[in-house]
């Protein structure tokens, strides 16, 4: 069983819609760069990096 702070942690990650925005272009199985998903999150691609790093 997955404990709530376990569950609270995960929720947070993806909670953001950048990081959001890139779990779902990542979830057709394509690679995609920290570039790419920088694009497709709308986001500055330094700030891609701390995104990712989160996840």
């Amino acid at each position: 069983m997955v404990s709530t702070a376990a569950l609270a942690g995960t929720a947070a990650a993806i909670g953001d819609p950048a990081r959001a925005n890139m779990l779902a272009a990542l979830m057709d199985g394509r690679a995609l760069t920290a570039t790419e998903l920088a694009r497709i999150a709308g986001v500055a691609p330094q700030t891609a990096s701390g995104h990712l790093a989160r996840l």
